[in-house]
């Protein structure tokens, strides 16, 4: 063997060592990600206008249960609410069904969107962030963004004193005011 073939030889072994490595950390990065994802039982703090941990308006009452793990309402009633606290993240409120069908979700506390909005946020700052896509009626503390595209979701964000004090996503019932409430 010659020298030349020797330590080319120790190269591939080095770089191959090296790509393992790499891809064991981006394997484990992945993985972590994916946990803080959807925390507490499958409800996710990023609310987005495509769901919340995997959550879309129109879902069965079963199917939440499943992706989030929290109780969820009688399928039989035609309006129910089901409150939820998730210790890790502070996550807190409550989800809206219709028809045993998922509708919307409040959240309380703990809820941040991906463009960085949360609950405590300033009013400077979500309009800021969403500027004119942003929909209000004039005189009203409440603000909708809604997705572009078919299903047209919204997100809410309810504001108090200049803050973010509540994020919603759903279809159109996550316009109600109270939960059942018309």
């Amino acid at each position: 063997m010659s020298i030349t073939t020797r330590y080319g030889l120790r190269v591939i072994r080095l770089v191959r060592r090296r790509i393992a490595i790499v891809a064991a950390a981006a394997t484990l990065l992945v993985c972590a990600t994916a946990a803080t994802a959807a925390i507490g039982g499958g409800i996710s703090n990023w609310v987005t206008l495509d769901g919340v941990g995997g959550v879309v308006p129109g879902m069965t009452s079963a199917r939440v249960h499943t992706l989030w793990g929290i109780r969820v309402p009688s399928a039989g009633k035609a309006c129910a609410v089901a409150k939820f606290h998730v210790s890790y993240g502070n996550i807190n409120g409550y989800a809206l069904f219709l028809h045993g069908h998922f509708g919307a979700v409040f959240f309380t506390s703990g809820a941040t969107t991906p463009s960085g909005i949360r609950i405590g946020s300033s009013l400077g700052d979500l309009i800021a962030t969403y500027g004119k896509k942003l929909a209000t009626v004039p005189g009203s503390n409440t603000y909708f963004l809604t997705r572009k595209t078919s299903p047209r979701y919204q997100l809410r964000f309810d504001v108090k004193k200049k803050a973010v004090i509540g994020i919603g996503f759903g279809n159109e019932s996550v316009h109600f005011v109270g939960g059942c409430g018309y």
